[in-house]
């Protein structure tokens, strides 16, 4: 039964769907904000940024985004057409004003132009890229030359703990996600820590060197 349940756990979080995925959606809010809060100290948002977000859920934090990057723009990929739908409803109005624009798609191949963003972030995503390294190129060719990437997610040392993680997740440590960063040609790393209730959390920032 325990096998069962982490199973189906693995897949709703990699990819939500139907009324259980909208459920574990809202409860996911409550557990990603304080990651959201974290990254936006790393991401240091300037009026006028373009930012990419990475796995966008149900969209609960987009308008936070764009308020903080006014007069910048919100673009966010994400695979759940479940989320994807619900993050569209709850974000229409900027959306037609042409603030957000949501697309379905992977990060491995990314569905923007070269050097298209400020800043790029993602929430508790990295541990179902199945090519990180390959994500991690992508994510170097969006970004413009002097531009942020972050990453929050749970350290692997504590998710081990928590017996609901064990299907679908890659877990890393602080130095597997600095090889990620170091490896994908990103500099200037910092680190900062926090602490939720099932899980501690690692947020990391690289910067992509100008040329």
């Amino acid at each position: 039964m325990k096998n069962w349940f982490n199973v189906q756990l693995g897949r709703q979080l990699s990819n939500p769907k139907g009324f259980s995925g909208l459920i574990l959606g809202k409860l996911m809010n409550k557990n990603n904000y304080p990651m959201y809060l974290d990254a936006y100290h790393l991401l240091e948002f300037e009026k006028g940024d373009e930012v990419l977000e990475i796995g966008f859920g149900n969209g609960a934090f987009i308008k936070e985004i764009v308020d903080l990057t006014e007069p910048g723009k919100y673009s966010g990929i994400d695979i759940s057409d479940t989320m994807i739908r619900t993050a569209k409803k709850r974000n229409r109005s900027l959306i037609n004003n042409g603030k957000v624009k949501l697309v379905k798609a992977h990060a491995r191949l990314l569905p923007f132009e070269d050097e298209s963003f400020d800043k790029v972030f993602t929430i508790n995503t990295i541990y179902f890229w199945e090519h990180p390294n390959q994500v991690m190129q992508e994510i170097k060719r969006v970004l413009k030359p002097g531009g942020v990437f972050v990453v929050a997610l749970g350290t692997k040392e504590a998710m081990e703990k928590n017996g609901y993680f064990e299907e679908r997740f890659m877990l890393y440590t602080k130095e597997d996600v600095e090889k990620l960063f170091i490896d994908g040609g990103f500099t200037d790393l910092k680190i900062t820590y926090g602490k939720l209730k099932i899980e501690d959390v690692l947020c990391i920032r690289g910067v992509l060197k100008a040329n």
